[in-house]
């Protein structure tokens, strides 16, 4: 594991604008993948075993740059013996069937984390059984932020403290915008979103359940089983609870404790026992503001054990409807519905959930047709340009590199070349743990060109000069019963194709743009100040530096041809 004297020095570095030449991520780090852990470059996650090796460095910096299925791995709780401290941005990637194996308590994909940030995540599918302390995403997190993470696993709790999504808050904690639609199964205090919220800088905000939730005992609801403490800000479940008899079960939390606002209950509650109410179960100090209960769903007109904490709906179901399909009942005119939230027919939505919906791309998601999904490959990748054209970027899961920063560049934002171009630009970066490492890429084209008289032209926006392609084989493929044009050659890692030029692990290296020093474009350009660097005149155009990978590729021929 690197030190923390020389992390934070290369996060100074890097802070500086300057890049190390003399680190071999392969060498230096723990991390199987590309990256030194800093915010600035990231270790890259983009297989199962890649996340699991988030525990030989905690406290730093990873990213999701695919869709990750863990199936028939036994996945080992990150961060079981001490806590993660560093920052894991799913990038709206989805992590299927992550069954995870822990010790018996603090367990989930991370046990521990502490001042911590964890992001834009869906667990898809997988198990998590354990006995206290228990999440899908994070087991106890203590003065760390949670946001966008959503479930669909299936959870047991055997003891105390434990949560369909995250087991216990504590300190400063907050979790927003996420959501559990899978099945928990929890003891006392225990809950499908969240089991236990400790103390007053903790908060649930925008979040909702769906799924079912299985209660062992008493003081289980569906958004948190234990509210000690705290506030819970627009949330809902729409979940099935079921009481098993028990007392003190509730629609929404179950033990409260703190501050519950703008919030409503349709969970279908079935075997209530004594005490099991709408909103809450055991009440003795909470505070209430605009909260609600839908009575025929909840099989109650009991808000909680006293009075004032919500306002009965659909008594006698007479509006079935009354939280559905509309921004203004109940407590929605409290709620975001033009950024967070999104109306459906049924009940609301988080609108950050449809980030994780894979891109429609040719061939039902495998636009290379080699029978995998190109969202679950870190090797390969789609783009469209603006007219729906596809291209698709792979290299080979062989070489142990991975590819990232794909995206589609209109030719008229950049400089005109003299051959005639027949597609967009196709920008990606490919980042390997062998520096100098060449690597054979192919671009599967969604039409098929005639290539008689065609060359395959790199841009350089860096020197704003284009080249032919040296050995770039054409040909024809058929993929989905499609045929298609595709073109072949090689690249090396600090070779005359590397924008940089640097043998850095890095081909086609996005950060050039963003942290290389006087990198000016001439005043003849059209595309700015001169005293802006080319990722910031980007900007300038409404295209992201990150989204263009640096060398960008495109199809081009001597004259127009058609297509």
């Amino acid at each position: 594991m690197r030190s923390k004297s020389l992390n934070n020095f290369v996060r100074l570095v890097s802070s500086l604008g300057l890049v190390l030449l003399t680190f071999s991520p392969a060498i230096s780090f723990a991390f199987s993948g590309y990256g030194d852990g800093s915010p600035s470059n990231p270790y890259r996650i983009g297989t199962c075993a890649q996340l699991q090796d988030m525990e030989s460095n905690k406290e730093l910096d990873y990213v999701l740059i695919s869709n990750i299925d863990c199936t028939g791995i036994d996945f080992t709780s990150i961060a079981i013996g001490s806590a993660f401290t560093g920052t894991l941005d799913g990038q709206n990637h989805t992590i299927s069937n992550l069954n995870i194996v822990t010790n018996g308590t603090k367990g989930g994909m991370i046990a521990i984390a502490t001042g911590a940030t964890i992001k834009n995540i869906n667990l898809e599918g997988g198990t998590l059984d354990c006995i206290s302390l228990c999440g899908s995403i994070v087991g106890e997190a203590t003065d760390s932020t949670l946001s966008n993470l959503h479930s669909s696993m299936t959870v047991a709790g055997d003891g105390f403290y434990s949560g369909g999504l995250v087991g216990s808050l504590r300190g400063s904690t907050s979790l927003s915008q996420s959501s559990f639609s899978g099945v928990f199964t929890g003891d006392s205090y225990s809950a499908g979103l969240v089991g236990v919220m400790w103390d007053p800088g903790t908060s649930v905000n925008d979040s909702f359940v769906s799924g079912t939730i299985n209660a062992i005992s008493s003081y289980v609801g569906p958004i948190v089983g234990g509210f000690f403490s705290g506030t819970i800000n627009n949330t809902y479940s729409s979940a099935t609870l079921n009481a098993g008899g028990n007392y003190y079960d509730a629609g929404l939390v179950g033990d409260s404790q703190g501050a519950i606002n703008n919030s409503f209950s349709a969970t279908t509650i079935s075997n209530p026992g004594s005490y099991d109410n709408g909103l809450v179960g055991l009440d003795p100090s909470g505070t209430y503001t605009n909260n609600f209960i839908d009575a025929e769903s909840n099989n109650t007109t009991n808000c909680g054990n006293n009075s004032g904490e919500c306002t009965i709906e659909n008594n006698g179901n007479l509006d079935t409807g009354y939280f559905k399909n509309n921004t203004s009942n109940g407590p929605f005119a409290s709620w975001d519905f033009t950024t967070i939230w999104d109306t459906t027919a049924g009940y609301p939505v988080l609108r950050n959930l449809a980030s994780f919906t894979d891109s429609t791309v040719p061939n039902n998601g495998d636009a290379n047709g080699d029978a995998t999904p190109d969202s679950y490959q870190p090797n390969v990748g789609s783009v469209s340009d603006e007219g729906g054209n596809f291209q698709t970027i792979s290299i080979p899961a062989s070489s142990g590199c991975s590819l990232d920063n794909k995206s589609s560049i209109e030719v008229s934002s950049v400089d005109k070349d003299s051959y005639t171009p027949q597609s967009n630009l196709a920008g990606f970066s490919i980042y390997c743990s062998t520096v100098g490492a060449t690597v054979p890429v192919t671009i599967i084209y969604d039409k098929l060109y005639d290539t008689s008289r065609s060359v395959l032209r790199e841009y350089n926006p860096t020197t704003h000069t284009y080249m032919t392609v040296p050995n770039a084989v054409f040909s024809t493929v058929t993929v989905g019963e499609v045929q298609k044009t595709s073109v072949t050659y090689d690249i090396t890692d600090g070779g005359i194709l590397d924008e940089d030029g640097l043998a850095n692990g890095v081909i086609v290296d996005p950060v050039v743009l963003s942290t290389s020093a006087a990198v000016i474009l001439p005043p003849t350009t059209g595309i700015g100040s001169p005293t802006n660097t080319y990722a910031y005149d980007l900007l300038a155009l409404g295209l992201l530096p990150i989204s263009f990978g640096g060398i960008v590729y495109y199809l081009r021929r001597s004259n127009s041809l058609s297509s």
